[in-house]
């Protein structure tokens, strides 16, 4: 037998092994994936400015340790739950001088850091502060 042939019956043989496993582990008329719940509350979707996000161009992605979803737009900032979004921008926080989230970023205290073209904000404990500030003339 040459050394092509040897490889392809390996193959099979590892194949119908794994058929066989995968047959005692599944119920009569079960398939694999049918052990597989998904809270239907979850799902893939596309999100637009029409939806949710303040702007169709994303600048910056993070996620942080508690699992938000942080999503920086030239129109505001994200932050969503996989549920709900939740907006942040200069009209509902008035600490953010401008709209235009070009950096995010997390420390190991849990501490998101979001750049914007006007300075430096964190956000730690559910509240934002100024870091630093760019004046513009």
């Amino acid at each position: 037998m040459n050394q092509a042939t040897a490889t392809h019956a390996r193959g099979l043989v590892w194949g119908l092994l794994w058929g066989i496993v995968l047959r005692l582990l599944c119920p009569a008329g079960a398939a694999p994936g049918d052990f597989l719940e998904f809270d239907p509350r979850y799902r893939e979707r596309q999100w637009t400015s029409d939806d949710t996000l303040p702007h169709n161009r994303i600048r910056c992605l993070l996620q942080s340790q508690d699992g938000y979803l942080w999503i920086g737009t030239a129109a505001g900032l994200v932050r969503f739950d996989g549920l709900q979004p939740t907006l942040f921008n200069k009209a509902s926080v008035p600490e953010m001088r401008s709209d235009n989230c070009v950096a995010l970023a997390e420390t190991p205290d849990g501490s998101v850091w979001i750049g914007t073209e006007d300075g430096l904000l964190r956000w730690k404990d559910h509240r934002f502060t100024v870091r630093l500030t760019q004046q513009i003339e």
